[in-house]
């Protein structure tokens, strides 16, 4: 009964009775026994009403607070595992405070925990407190839908059975053999969904609906700190793994709060910057160097945007105070609430890395530099050859002349082979030049022909002009094609001194449908491709600068026609210049 009715019946009864006894007073008793006895009467009854309502009133009353009695009990349990479960994340002190404290308050016998594995197929036997332990472990996995457990946690309702010898789906005779009757099962609940089962038996109690009403209570807490439990111990191994991860890492892994204060230097830090732990952790970031120290603030005002920072090469400084070259990977820290509360950054010294990029290349540099020495040689070797053979033929034919008293003809010949020693000697000043020029190439194909084409004004007496299209397409060219590139404009342009008859010329790159172009031009006197002679200038040499072309994967184009000047077009496909 509840107080409502209980406050409708001590205000409502009353008037009744009162309102039907002063009729059955009138209407009857006086009549029938007179004044006196009728009163008496009267009298009688209301002391019996008031017995009788005070009894009613009394016993809802009693009935009440033995309810509120047991329900402050449950609530006292209920809160007291409540406040194990939040105050620790030792699952098995958890179960085993909370299944004393069932077994205490219930008071009954036995309790055991089963969990489900990480596959949610079986539960597996966790705990066990109360009598006879062996008896209750001759089972202990039960798969979902076998046995108390099983069935539980397939349904996810509570389960009572007051007689297990009766029972078929109860599994564990040895535990019916000890003289147990009756058991109580509710399953443990997370987040709606179950995660284990808890079983409570005895031999003699009779589990009603209150105490399993309290079990379910119990259960979901028990449930939530089996999940917690689980959780915490997913992120611990995650945790040790990443500490594990950072700790022995050979790249600098470090923290800062948002204004670059450091709050971890792990190991790799150390090795690669200098500075321990201890010195690093608490100051803002050591290992910037003052020339970046404008950049570095630009990097954490990006990152306090947050926006992430992906490698980034750049400088940082040793504690020795030598400069290293380092890969910069930084991103901003968010808490849960997707507020950046720090920065985390990777470095990556790339110091070994570029020593390593500078010693292949300056092998590569010397290999490229080595072939080109042997083929200047052939071709030396090849020119001087004709040229002394055209010495002696002349040398002889002046002894002839000599001889025969012809001196008109010897002087004639003498003058040519004059004409011949100052293009030899021409000849080989350039080709002095060419190799001074291939031997430091590796400054840079650009500061090269710069440097070079000053040196060739100088010494021919034609200004050439360089004009570049896209700086960038020449920054990335691979060595080899460098020296090739250098030696077909030196020949070109050699052959212009001795044959276009100009005081300009122009040298000038482009990029034209994914080529990079190379042009020689001049706007001397030109010649017809189509009837080249033997010994005509423009055979001299184009041979070789074709092979050179074609040796770096692109290609030689001579366009000319008489008193309309020359163009040599080179074109090499962009995907070659680039270097493996």
């Amino acid at each position: 009964m509840t107080f409502r009715n209980l406050r409708r019946i001590t205000v409502w009864v009353p008037i009744l009775f009162i309102f039907l006894l002063q009729i059955i007073e009138d209407f009857f008793l006086l009549p029938v026994y007179g004044q006196l006895f009728g009163h008496l009467l009267v009298f009688i009854l209301v002391g019996v009403g008031a017995i009788a309502l005070s009894f009613i009133v009394f016993r809802a009353v009693d009935r009440a607070e033995n309810q509120l009695r047991q329900q402050n009990r449950d609530l006292s349990i209920v809160n007291e595992i409540s406040r194990v479960v939040s105050g620790s994340l030792e699952l098995d002190a958890i179960l085993e405070h909370a299944l004393d404290k069932i077994l205490a308050d219930l008071e009954t016998e036995a309790g055991e925990v089963f969990l489900l594995d990480e596959n949610r197929e079986t539960l597996i036997f966790k705990l066990h407190r109360g009598l006879f332990p062996e008896a209750f472990k001759e089972i202990t996995q039960f798969p979902i839908g076998e046995g108390f457990p099983g069935i539980v946690a397939q349904s996810g309702k509570p389960l009572v059975v007051t007689d297990l010898s009766t029972d078929q789906r109860f599994q564990r005779q040895s535990v019916v053999d000890i003289g147990f009757q009756a058991m109580a099962s509710v399953p443990l609940r997370a987040k709606d969904q179950v995660v284990g089962v808890i079983n409570v038996a005895d031999r003699n109690k009779i589990f009603t609906s209150e105490d399993l009403n309290l079990l379910t209570a119990i259960g979901n807490q028990i449930g939530l700190a089996v999940e917690n439990a689980r959780l915490y111990s997913q992120v611990e191994e995650t945790l040790g793994y990443l500490n594990a991860v950072i700790e022995s890492s050979a790249d600098a892994i470090i923290t800062s709060d948002i204004k670059g204060i450091i709050q971890s230097w792990n190991p790799g830090a150390e090795n690669i910057y200098g500075w321990t732990a201890e010195e690093a952790i608490g100051n803002f970031l050591p290992m910037i160097p003052e020339h970046l120290q404008e950049e570095v603030a630009g990097i954490l005002g990006q990152l306090r945007d947050g926006e992430t920072i992906l490698n980034f090469e750049t400088e940082r400084l040793h504690k020795s105070g030598r400069l290293l070259s380092v890969m910069v990977t930084a991103s901003p820290v968010y808490n849960v609430s997707r507020e950046i509360i720090g920065l985390a950054g990777i470095s990556k010294d790339l110091s070994d890395k570029k020593q390593l990029e500078q010693e292949i290349t300056r092998q590569r540099q010397s290999l490229v530099i080595l072939e080109e020495r042997e083929r200047i040689a052939r071709e030396m070797h090849d020119g001087m050859g004709q040229v002394l053979g055209y010495v002696n033929t002349k040398a002889q034919a002046v002894r002839r002349f000599l001889s025969s008293n012809n001196p008109e003809k010897a002087q004639t010949h003498l003058m040519q082979l004059e004409e011949a020693a100052r293009e030899v000697y021409a000849d080989v000043r350039e080709a002095i030049l060419g190799l001074r020029t291939t031997v430091i190439s590796e400054k840079g194909l650009v500061p090269t022909l710069e440097e070079y084409l000053h040196s060739f004004d100088s010494q021919s007496g034609i200004q050439t002009e360089l004009i570049i299209d896209n700086q960038d397409t020449l920054d990335h060219f691979p060595p080899h094609i460098e020296v090739q590139l250098i030696r077909i404009i030196q020949e070109a342009l050699t052959n212009i001194r001795k044959h276009a008859i100009v005081n300009q010329a122009q040298v000038r790159f482009e990029q034209v449908e994914g080529q990079t172009r190379v042009i020689i031009e001049d706007m001397g006197r030109g010649f017809n491709t189509a009837q080249t002679q033997r010994g005509d200038w423009p055979r001299f040499g184009l041979q070789t600068m074709r092979e050179r072309a074609e040796s770096v994967g692109g290609s030689l184009e001579i366009k000319s026609s008489p008193n309309q000047g020359t163009r040599i077009l080179v074109s090499i496909p962009i995907e070659t210049t680039k270097e493996n």
